[in-house]
């Protein structure tokens, strides 16, 4: 018998409202509790349950973590890893309503450009694949 692998579904949000005095778009990233040192900076998500679909499983996870709501049918598959025993995707979304705050098992959530972003990877404090994800999506912007 074939056993479907989990699947983990993460967000690389576009936070409209946010933008600077320039108009560059930011996105949000978090912090998670009860990491080791040094902490890293993550895109939110979290894993499928009771086989709900990757974009579903994103809507339910940004809620728990930050209470921000966005639209599952808008989200686009950006990168896709194949982890063996696990499916790791990222998706494009955007902010459609409620306002980011630390819940669950977040210590802290951040709003950053993508120039803020790209420091984080340059500094190697951005999550192993969440980095390559966000350098996907850019080249494909």
């Amino acid at each position: 018998m074939h056993k479907e692998k989990e699947v983990v579904a993460f967000g690389i949000i576009e936070m409209p409202g946010y933008e600077t005095p320039e108009g560059e778009k930011k996105f949000m990233l978090i912090v998670e509790k009860n990491q080791r040192e040094p902490k890293l900076f993550k895109f939110p998500g979290g894993t499928a349950e009771g086989g709900e679909s990757s974009s579903w499983a994103l809507y339910r996870e940004l809620i728990e973590e930050t209470s921000v709501i966005i639209v599952p049918a808008e989200t686009v598959l950006v990168k896709k890893f194949d982890m063996g025993t696990h499916v790791v995707k990222f998706f494009t979304g955007r902010q459609d309503s409620g306002k980011p705050e630390a819940c669950a098992e977040v210590e802290e959530v951040f709003v950053l450009t993508a120039r803020e972003i790209m420091a984080l990877i340059s500094e190697k404090r951005l999550a192993p694949r969440h980095d390559v994800a966000f350098l996907e999506f850019l080249r494909a912007e």
